[in-house]
């Protein structure tokens, strides 16, 4: 039995927990601390199948009946009521925070709430951060030299830049302000694991963040007043103003041109679409000599075959990765795929077009495991995921 204050104090803590996770119902984002607290909240659950099938049964009906987009905790109350009375209290509890992450899922499907009956205490500890890739180097060449910055720090000139890195950081710095007697610019390329992010400071205070499987190359100096770096994979760049030396950030198909702002970048070589999203300031973007002016929550899209689109987007989908979450908004599967398999090292086949298409609305952090997300989105969709070492297989149940 417990006490009336142990009771109370309980129903508090978890009250307050439900009306975190209840934000989501009016579409606003849990941050980093609300998330741990609402995801330790589900792994505490005891199973009561009773409940549980019945909230099962509500989440099937909204994902066929789209018109029914709320439970009523009226209802939750009277499927409770049946239960034995010793234990209503402590199920009412659990089942009325469980109906509060229902609602969200049917309101927004955040990926993070659903917790299945069938759940060990084993299973549950795999949301920890058990699948991040190992054995992967970030490596910075430069000078015709290779430094494995993965367990080494270091602290090396290469002619006017001095570099100082480690194996979450990278800043640079510029000797002095004279490089009229350089002949030519050298340069330096940092490659990022997958599964990994990195932080670089430039030499002019620009920041940025290298997400998984990137590379950055970066000269040893900026010349006749142009700054400009070169990207293959995604970065968020904050660039520090200068009207008289503008910034460029070139990748295989584009060139991003800016004199002071904060934007991400998104052109892996192996996806079949870039684009450039802007959250502050303005941008234009190169495309074979013309210039797509951006403003702040516009993104550019470059398809393979050439197709340019501009649109209004939600930006903090594109960059709430850099705060290690992953969110998503009506995204097809294949998509989210593309980020998965990034930060988790490894290779999706989906067997139709048609799984490939699936959307899915969720939000998850990145150091929970490949096996925890992958799971959940099983739970909220039709799909199944066949798992073999490295490749992942996605079909239809």
């Amino acid at each position: 039995m417990f006490g009336t204050n142990v009771l109370i104090s309980t129903m508090q803590q978890k009250t307050h927990i439900t009306d975190k996770i209840n934000q989501l119902l009016g579409n606003k984002r849990l941050n980093n601390k609300e998330l741990d607290e609402a995801t330790a909240f589900l792994d505490s659950f005891k199973n009561n199948n009773d409940v549980d099938e019945w909230l099962r049964a509500n989440w099937n009906n909204a994902n066929t009946n789209q018109t029914n987009k709320r439970i009523s905790f009226d209802a939750i109350d009277k499927k409770i009521k049946g239960l034995n009375k010793r234990k209503r209290m402590i199920q009412l509890l659990s089942a009325a925070a469980a109906a509060a992450i229902i609602i969200s899922l049917m309101v927004s499907a955040w990926l993070f709430v659903y917790n299945s009956p069938t759940h060990t205490q084993s299973q549950l500890a795999s949301s920890n951060p058990t699948q991040k890739v190992q054995d992967k180097k970030v490596i910075l060449e430069t000078s015709g030299k290779a430094f494995d910055l993965s367990d080494n720090e270091i602290d090396v000139i290469n002619n006017n830049l001095a570099i100082k890195g480690s194996n979450e950081k990278l800043s640079l710095s510029k000797l002095n302000n004279n490089t009229s007697n350089q002949l030519e610019q050298t340069w330096s390329t940092l490659s990022i694991p997958r599964g990994k992010d990195y932080f670089v400071e430039l030499p002019d205070g620009t920041e940025v963040w290298l997400n998984a499987g990137s590379k950055l190359s970066f000269p040893d100096f900026f010349a006749n007043n142009v700054r400009k770096v070169e990207l293959e994979g995604e970065a968020f760049f904050k660039v520090e103003s200068d009207l008289t030396r503008p910034f460029y950030v070139a990748t295989a198909g584009q060139t991003v041109k800016v004199t002071g702002t904060q934007f991400n970048v998104c052109a892996y070589a192996d996806e079949p679409k870039s684009h450039v999203t802007l959250a502050e300031g303005k941008v234009s973007v190169i495309i074979n000599d013309k210039e797509h002016q951006l403003l702040p929550g516009e993104q550019l899209q470059q398809l393979k075959d050439g197709t340019i689109s501009k649109q209004e987007v939600d930006v903090y989908l594109y960059t709430s990765w850099r705060e290690g979450i992953f969110e998503f908004s009506n995204m097809p599967l294949q998509d989210i795929s593309y980020r998965l398999s990034k930060w988790y090292d490894v290779e999706f086949e989906f067997e139709s077009h048609s799984s490939a298409n699936q959307r899915f609305t969720g939000m998850t952090k990145k150091e929970y495991s490949l096996d925890y997300f992958l799971r959940v989105i099983e739970k909220t969709t039709n799909v199944k995921f066949n798992k073999s070492n490295k490749q992942i297989t996605v079909s239809e149940s």
